[in-house]
């Protein structure tokens, strides 16, 4: 989903949750009256919404979630919280089990929300207004002195999707690569190697395989496409993680050369960067 999208949503997204059987609502650009009268009633001076629902803002099975949640609970033990919901007002999004957490400190509430995948988190203090913290900017692609640079923080992951992900935001002077099923290329590590995602443009899956700076240094100058990287890469099996509307089913292993001879006839296709946005147009823009 694009970075405007995904922005879109938390911003049209109901927070609830239930005291005494009393429902507080929070939301963006609200007053949220009730929500501060219970604040002040409670002397709470800090507060967290969080869930550790559908990481990365993808549609996850109801036994997975239910198990991600009772993993986080034992992480807010000492902390006061109430059972609520996260409601999407436009009705495309399952509700969320959620928690309104009392009295955690915005760093704790972070670092939770990193460790289980989150997009972003929801807080605030005493005056009830809610504050998005966007926990998706952990990487940014930075050209110094004609070298491609990754720079950033590694983010903390469970098990399910452990990956190190170049995101779709403007971040600094640098600008990761969208399309309409989300990013481009996704960069991980591992064993101090790199490794690219590429998503299928049909949605139905990512293809992995091994890289390096001077390749990626070349894609991000407009020199050559993601086919190109795919051929040049120094894997002789690629791997293809198979999507069903968005939900993980299985990993095939691919000999890269039946990949490239099969990529050339059927539906297997990338959207690369557009003609004439190399990266240093990106860098140049003043915008960014």
């Amino acid at each position: 989903m694009p970075a405007s999208e995904l922005m879109e949503a938390y911003h049209i997204t109901d927070y609830c949750f239930t005291v005494n059987n009393q429902e507080y609502t929070i939301r963006f650009d609200d007053e949220n009256v009730a929500f501060t009268f219970f604040l002040e009633a409670n002397r709470i001076e800090k507060w967290a919404f969080i869930t550790a629902w559908n990481p990365y803002s993808v549609s996850m099975p109801i036994t997975y979630n239910t198990e991600q949640q009772q993993l986080m609970l034992p992480k807010l033990e000492g902390c006061k919280k109430w059972k609520g919901e996260e409601r999407g007002r436009d009705g495309c999004w399952t509700p969320e089990e959620s928690y309104f957490v009392a009295d955690i400190n915005r760093e704790e509430a972070i670092a939770l929300g990193q460790e289980f995948g989150l997009n972003a988190i929801l807080v605030g203090g005493s005056d009830g207004k809610a504050n998005l913290i966007m926990l998706f900017d952990s990487f940014r692609y930075i050209f110094s002195n004609g070298r491609l640079v990754v720079e950033g923080r590694k983010k903390r992951h469970t098990h399910y999707l452990d990956n190190l992900e170049i995101n779709p935001i403007r971040l600094g002077r640098g600008k990761a690569l969208i399309n309409s099923e989300g990013p481009i290329l996704s960069l991980h590590e591992y064993n101090h190697n790199l490794y690219l995602s590429s998503h299928l443009k049909d949605g139905s899956g990512k293809v992995y395989y091994a890289t390096n700076k001077e390749l990626l240094h070349e894609y991000y100058q407009g020199k050559i496409t993601i086919k190109n990287l795919i051929d040049r890469s120094p894997s002789r099996e690629l791997a293809i993680k198979h999507f069903v509307r968005s939900v993980y089913v299985q990993v095939s292993q691919v000999l890269k050369d039946d990949f490239n001879q099969e990529i050339q006839y059927s539906d297997y296709r990338f959207t690369d960067l557009p003609p004439g946005m190399a990266a240093e147009d990106y860098l140049a823009d003043s915008s960014l």
